[in-house]
């Protein structure tokens, strides 16, 4: 993609909003929608996360244990549709852990930048941690722009960090000091 068309494309404006059990059914939808284009760049999802049951059950254990900070878990709708997750889904005293998952349709019009820059935000002011830290894998360029983009620097690389498809992959650590 040229640059001109980057520079001209529209930033769609997004709200955090924190995980709660009314996003039960489009946060399927979203799992559902996006099994194959998520499984590309990371590990796959518990089977739990693709039937109604299991995704309540693990949705429910993840909003009861928001209140003690260990993590903190967003959905960003547009509409009535999930179009990202967007988690602080490690909470340490020294630092946090950022991650985040855009659907398919809706990549490259800036709703990674603008969730990053709102956990960033989060991580600063709410939590008051010294340094974020985000994972990404080597072949994941977009992801790597995302975060550079936001003030992450590379730290270091983990060698046959995860396993994707089968595959070991390459993770790139990347870090933000608040």
């Amino acid at each position: 993609m040229s640059s001109n068309v980057q520079r001209n494309r529209q930033m769609h404006p997004i709200t955090l909003s924190p995980l709660s059990m009314k996003d039960c059914d489009a946060l399927l939808d979203f799992e559902r929608r996006n099994k194959r284009w998520f499984e590309q760049h990371i590990p796959p999802r518990p089977t739990r996360y693709f039937d109604r049951v299991g995704l309540a059950s693990a949705t429910q254990k993840l909003v009861q244990t928001q209140g003690d900070e260990s993590h903190l878990m967003y959905v960003v709708y547009q509409g009535t549709a999930i179009v990202a997750r967007a988690n602080i889904h490690t909470i340490c005293p020294d630092f946090v852990e950022i991650g985040y998952r855009v659907c398919k349709a809706h990549v490259g019009k800036g709703i990674a930048t603008q969730a990053v820059a709102a956990l960033l935000d989060i991580s600063r002011h709410q939590l008051a941690t010294p340094y974020v830290l985000a994972k990404v894998t080597k072949e994941n360029h977009a992801s790597q722009r995302v975060l550079e983009k936001a003030g992450f620097v590379f730290s270091h690389k983990e060698r046959n960090g995860t396993l994707v498809n089968g595959n070991h992959r390459e993770l790139w650590y990347y870090v933000y000091n608040c």
